[in-house]
């Protein structure tokens, strides 16, 4: 007998979304139908054939790396293309819920690797970019919510999702925390990883010949029409594993190894959410980050109470960080930008006036959340990460000073809190 779930179900409570993975038989081991239910539920958009104005674009080009390492090389990959649902498209149902103008967690598992057999990733970097080249960013209308990229292979498993029977985030591009880890993620802001940069020039990734990866691409679009957009990594990785120290990375969560979305607190415009791991590691942390919505002020993660690194989000800082005017047409399934406070009750007006008539409202122009700052040497106050520490993440929004996202029933959106925390151990 077929199982048949709404797609609402995909923004259920972790543990409710975990055991609808089950459902579809993930295991330890095994992924089981989630990845196939999310791409059935995107029919028509996700990946798509290259366009023709792309066809002068390699795919893979070989660039200079910046890294002071010997033997440092670099490479652009180009992956995708992903076509994302536009504003015109409302009502149509997305992969993984109902919200018009985005591709919501698409599992990309055919993501070649920038380098083959063993080699050492020492540097991660992403963007959007148009099937011309030129970049994609919240000033055309096109949004990286996030990705995730995951590194699979024999003797690899998740620090903190590696706990629970399945995780979310590797059941969706069909692998398990038992079998792979999470290695990089970037949201709009786009922080670049750089080891060297934080000071560990002797550290990186050590990929191995039957290593593979996968990512979960989650893009939004505030065009009316729909967009295909690349998503780019420059890599940077020396041939080999020459140095000393293997990377791994523990990610902290507010909703650990689930959707890592959150509801906000009703009627509040400042919160903050929270989770707790305790540590199955003992090693030398290299550096730390967050990431966060649109509202947010900062991640805060600390160890037996001792704070490890305080990310500070900063907004509008660099070119193509202020979002467009977008038109919207409020609906059941319509999402917008609130205003700060000061702009707020007259653009709550505009809206519902919209939503009465059934018009095509005109969103003003939004900073959006352009950098998250890193965490590394002096500013990095607790350098180990010990077995049975308690490490909790706090993450803090204030709607009132910085504009979040909305729903025309007047709610707030899911909000995501999230601390990525690179360590490095000698092999």
């Amino acid at each position: 007998m077929m199982l048949r779930f709404p797609p609402s179900l995909l923004y259920s409570p972790s543990k409710t979304l975990m055991a609808f993975a089950k459902a579809l038989g993930a295991t330890k081991t095994k992924a089981g139908g989630l990845p196939d239910y999310t791409l059935g539920l995107g029919k028509g958009y996700g990946k798509v054939a290259d366009p023709p104005e792309a066809a002068s674009i390699p795919r893979r080009q070989d660039v200079q790396s910046k890294i002071d390492v010997p033997g440092a090389k670099a490479v652009k990959m180009r992956y995708g293309p992903y076509k994302v649902k536009g504003v015109k498209a409302m009502g149509k149902t997305n992969p993984m819920g109902d919200m018009h103008g985005m591709l919501e967690n698409w599992p990309d598992t055919d993501f070649p690797r920038p380098c083959e057999g063993d080699c050492t990733i020492i540097g991660m970097r992403a963007a959007l970019e148009y099937p011309d080249g030129k970049e994609a960013n919240v000033d055309t209308g096109l949004m990286l919510h996030h990705s995730v990229t995951v590194l699979t292979g024999p003797g690899r498993s998740d620090p903190t999702c590696s706990q629970f029977e399945v995780s979310i985030p590797h059941v969706g591009i069909n692998t398990t925390a038992h079998t792979s880890e999470r290695i990089f993620a970037s949201g709009n802001e786009r922080v670049p990883v750089i080891f060297a940069d934080m000071g560990a020039k002797d550290s990186g990734y050590r990929l191995r010949a039957e290593d593979k990866l996968g990512t979960l691409i989650d893009l939004a679009n505030m065009n009316e029409d729909d967009k295909t957009v690349y998503y780019t990594m420059v890599w940077d990785y020396v041939p080999g594993h020459p140095l000393k120290n293997d990377v791994s990375m523990a990610w902290n969560d507010v909703r650990n190894c689930g959707v890592s979305e959150a509801n906000p607190p009703e009627k509040k415009t400042k919160f903050t959410l929270d989770d707790t791991w305790t540590s199955t590691v003992d090693a030398e942390i290299i550096g730390a980050f967050g990431h966060l919505h649109d509202g947010g002020v900062s991640t805060i993660l600390t160890a037996d109470g001792a704070n490890v690194c305080t990310s500070k989000a900063s907004y509008g800082s660099k070119p193509g960080f202020t979002s467009m005017p977008h038109k919207m047409t409020p609906g059941p399934s319509a999402i917008r930008f609130s205003a700060p406070k000061a702009r707020a009750e007259k653009e709550v007006e505009k809206f519902n006036l919209a939503k009465r008539k059934s018009r095509t409202v005109l969103m003003p122009p939004e900073k959006r959340i352009s950098d998250m700052s890193i965490c590394f040497g002096d500013k990095l106050p607790i350098k180990q990460i010990k077995k049975g520490q308690m490490w909790k993440i706090e993450a803090v929004y204030d709607f009132d000073s910085f504009g979040g996202m909305k729903g025309d029933d007047g709610l707030w959106e899911k909000v995501m809190g999230i601390s990525y925390v690179y360590y490095k151990k000698p092999v």
